[in-house]
């Protein structure tokens, strides 16, 4: 059952400090997040609470945040793990007597941990018998389930309480309760409360035009190495679960599923300050990705082994997982994409990822008519089977090739292009429309010693340019007659 409550309140946005007033209800249930315990992705929950007075409920957090021991159980936990961690003995013996004199010093501390370790989440629930009565079925069951376990490292571990240490949470009434045998009845109650909690969005402020109406999806990279200088600082980080209340659950049962994969040692940053392969090491294409989501101009998914999908500003660790196409259908992630799609509203996407991959396998099984009603245009960028070696850098260096062309030309569907590098092939399908090659595009850009494929698609149309240097007159065909015995895909 732990699981279960985790697996809904994850699909909550989190809040990394107080946010304002406009953004939090009169009265609610609040979950407490901690650094450290679960993953950067899947944050255990470390204490669950309310409101006891009607209509309190921002006061409430503000008193964890900003208050003292006296008026904050929380605090005086929190307070009296780090003095008994430190073995201040004196200072804990003051500090455990809640009415005893203010100790301005040790407050400031235990403010500057719930600012830098701990962030929070919320359902909103206005009838007070049922918040109090929910608040401890959750408590016990967090408590009697202890999933994720503690980390050896938790703090809560040095607390004086043994209802902290044996319950896992920053909790003391109701750890020891028995939730009952409404448990499903509790549950199915939860995940309304979830699904009707207002999504406000958190995490920095991404510009005042609007929100973007192109999406690009790009794929992961094995390669891993934090940036030297950050593209996003802590307090810009979003969450793609914060737009799937629908679906969201699937996409957290998946990335559990590969929580062993994740480096727990490695620090929690951006995707885009992360990944550091082939296609990312494309000059500038990293700052104009940022700078594009800044500017509202465009909307940048990464599709991870690891975790699914992930904003390009998403907080993740460092992990070791390939992109596996038959274990993400099973968790529904062409689904998960479908209804970020839907919801957020873009009229325009372009993906890229290698022909013969499972990040193309994935996009190709999005129920993309579902969307044509919404979308203007759906384009898959693919590389063809590209003889001989050097795949492996080549095909993601053209990716990320394409993906700087379509920023640079604003989006302009006639210049689209992939960089040609030897023998590579750009293929562009339309993913809204079957394919049904009748007519060819046209129009070649040579830039240096490297040729720049471009050209437009009409009624479905999928087409590619064949480059030979030898020759001085490309060559194009459809692509369905260029791969023979193999259904166009």
């Amino acid at each position: 059952m732990a699981q279960r409550i985790h697996e809904l309140i994850w699909r909550l946005p989190r809040y990394t400090e107080l946010p304002p007033r406009s953004a939090l209800p009169p009265d609610g249930i609040y979950f407490w997040f901690e650094r450290g315990e679960g993953s950067a992705t899947h944050p255990r929950i470390v204490r669950v609470g309310i409101n006891r007075s009607p209509g309190q409920f921002r006061e409430r957090i503000r008193q964890h945040y900003r208050g003292n021991r006296r008026g904050s159980a929380f605090r005086l936990l929190l307070g009296d793990a780090l003095l008994r961690r430190r073995g201040h003995h004196d200072l804990w013996q003051e500090w455990r007597n809640r009415n005893g004199p203010r100790m301005p010093e040790v407050e400031s501390e235990v403010s500057a941990l719930l600012a830098e370790r701990f962030s929070f989440t919320y359902v909103a629930v206005a009838d007070d018998e049922e918040r109090r009565r929910l608040e401890s079925w959750l408590i016990a069951c967090l408590a009697r389930g202890r999933w994720p376990e503690p980390s050896s490292e938790w703090l809560g571990n040095h607390c004086s309480r043994a209802e902290v240490r044996r319950s896992g949470l920053w909790n003391i009434a109701e750890v020891d309760a028995d939730p009952g045998g409404d448990v499903n009845r509790w549950l199915a109650r939860l995940q309304e409360l979830v699904a009707e909690t207002p999504h406000v969005p958190t995490g920095g402020v991404r510009g005042s035009k609007g929100k973007a109406e192109v999406l690009l999806i790009i794929p992961c990279s094995a390669r891993k190495e934090p940036a030297a200088r950050r593209l996003f600082a802590r307090g810009e980080y979003r969450r793609v679960l914060d737009d799937l209340p629908e679906t969201g659950r699937f996409l957290a049962e998946g990335r559990a599923g590969n929580d062993c994969s994740v480096r727990k040692n490695t620090p929690p940053l951006a995707a885009l300050d992360y990944y550091s392969g082939s296609l990312y090491q494309v000059p500038g294409l990293k700052q104009k990705l940022a700078k594009a989501m800044r500017e509202n101009r465009a909307e940048v998914l990464i599709l991870s082994g690891g975790y699914g999908m992930v904003l390009a500003d998403e907080c993740i660790r460092d992990y070791e997982a390939r992109m596996n196409a038959a274990y993400w259908t099973r968790y529904r992630l062409p689904e998960v994409l479908r209804e970020f799609i839907a919801r957020r509203g873009f009229r325009r996407v372009y993906a890229a990822a290698a022909r013969t991959t499972d990040y193309a396998t994935i996009l190709r099984r999005v129920p993309w008519q579902e969307l044509s009603g919404q979308l203007e245009q759906a384009i898959l960028c693919t590389i063809a089977d590209v003889p001989g070696g050097g795949a492996q850098q080549l095909v993601p260096r053209a990716l990320g090739e394409v993906v700087r062309t379509l920023i640079d030309s604003n989006f302009d569907t006639s210049r689209l292009a992939g960089r040609t590098l030897e023998r590579l092939v750009v293929v562009c399908h339309d993913m809204l429309r079957p394919p049904r090659p009748k007519r060819l595009g046209d129009g070649m850009l040579d830039i240096g010693q490297s040729k720049m494929m471009v050209g437009s698609w009409e009624e479905g149309n999928q087409w590619l340019w064949f480059i030979n240097p030898a020759e001085s007159t490309p060559r194009h065909e459809p692509y369905a007659s260029c791969l023979p015995g193999e259904s166009t895909p």
